[in-house]
């Protein structure tokens, strides 16, 4: 099966998608794109502007949910995210904004929880996610590499969390953050499914 490469635009261009875009549009080979709304006030305008985006040349699309949703604005949250599930977008989250998991289970497969890293209090390992799993169970798992590197450099809970949960695995998070580019992070995106 042929895995699709893309990026975040959220990585390409810090808070406006449609730069990121423009960005992508002279890659015709980039086939795959994560858009980017990690933080709260950046939704609704990306969720506005959507059916109005050339995405023409991606096979894959996902959203990334805010990174830090509170309890008084989760439902208002979760709607403007059902409008791109409705599209059949993924929705990336990270479990440690949900609040009100019966909220989120209406997303069924196309909720995408992503492994955290150590500043987070759950999601970081295979246990704490089978509690995310066992609340969520038709959700599936975005694995970022350089989330569970950090949790554990020796790399043994993220070949458990892929043991575990391949059979969720709808994309994989992917970075380079050398010191040796000068600072410029390029988030890869790679769906599986």
């Amino acid at each position: 099966m042929h895995r699709t490469v893309g990026f975040s635009t959220g990585a390409l261009a810090f808070g406006d998608f449609r730069r990121a875009l423009n960005m992508l549009r002279v890659r015709r080979d980039i086939l795959a794109v994560e858009l980017s709304a990690l933080r709260q006030p950046e939704l609704l305008p990306l969720r506005d502007a959507a059916n109005e985006l050339d995405l023409s040349q991606f096979i894959y699309v996902a959203v990334h949910a805010p990174s830090n949703i509170d309890g008084e604005t989760e439902q208002q949250v979760v709607n403007h995210l059902f409008d791109f599930a409705a599209k059949g977008w993924p929705v990336i989250v990270h479990p440690d904004a949900i609040h009100n998991y019966s909220l989120w289970s209406t997303f069924g497969n196309l909720l995408c929880v992503e492994n955290m890293d150590k500043r987070k209090e759950i999601g970081r390992t295979v246990d704490e996610l089978a509690i995310v799993f066992n609340r969520l169970p038709d959700a599936s798992l975005c694995f970022d590499l350089g989330h569970a590197r950090q949790v554990d450099a020796t790399m043994t809970e993220a070949y458990l969390i892929l043991k575990v949960y391949q059979s969720r695995l709808q994309q994989i998070h992917v970075r380079n953050d050398s010191k040796l580019t000068s600072q410029i992070r390029c988030d890869g995106v790679i769906p599986f499914g």
